[in-house]
């Protein structure tokens, strides 16, 4: 709508935080000894197809069907066997509508769950162990929208921002290791190629 602005960053002073005329340039950090991606073929390969676990692919599946059978038992083999975290040291998210598909009648995990777009709270930077359940897209109806005004969004851009959000409720944020359990190729994938990206810039700026 040709409303007017600026772009603008934060700097730490002596003072506290202050807003900055430069843009934020976050360091870069090698995450590769931080985080952790489970990528035991059998609890990621039924989870290929680049829109498994999106909002259409849960809708499309009731808490008996197949797929979200075997979620439910990776789910449960990441936080009991792969990570081995307590409720304490845990937390999950999925699409808030479908959370009792993955929790089942007995509403197991309930007491680790996370809504997926939380934010600005260090409550659970205790947690070290992480699943991400979700195959982030940007409604089509706000795609379609900035289209009309000549504007292309970046969903895989989109899906990265959602889920480093909320990776980063955890214990990554006081710099201590996570494992995180990721099924959707496609989320998993944005994140690998991210951290990567962030460990070559650090080795560009050190030659």
């Amino acid at each position: 709508f040709e409303i007017p602005y600026r772009v603008v960053g934060i700097e730490l002073d002596q003072y506290g935080y202050r807003f900055s005329e430069m843009p934020d340039s976050p360091p870069p950090v090698d995450l590769s000894g931080l985080i952790r991606i489970i990528e035991k073929p059998k609890m990621i390969t039924p989870f290929t197809d680049r829109f498994s676990l999106s909002k259409n692919w849960y809708q499309k599946r009731s808490a008996s069907h197949p797929d979200m059978i075997l979620l439910r038992r990776y789910l449960n083999t990441f936080f009991s066997s792969t990570a081995k975290a307590d409720s304490a040291h845990r937390i999950w998210t999925c699409f808030k509508e479908d959370k009792g598909k993955i929790t089942g009648p007995q509403k197991k995990y309930s007491s680790s769950f996370l809504p997926m777009n939380i934010r600005a709270t260090n409550e659970y930077r205790e947690a070290t162990s992480v699943a991400y359940l979700v195959n982030r897209f940007l409604d089509p109806n706000l795609v379609k929208f900035f289209s009309m005004r000549g504007i292309e969004i970046d969903n895989d851009q989109f899906a990265l921002s959602e889920m480093i959000q909320f990776i980063w409720r955890s214990a990554i944020r006081d710099n201590q290791p996570i494992t995180v359990y990721i099924p959707s190729e496609r989320m998993r994938g944005l994140l690998v190629g991210w951290m990567n990206s962030i460990s070559q810039k650090g080795e560009q700026e050190s030659e």
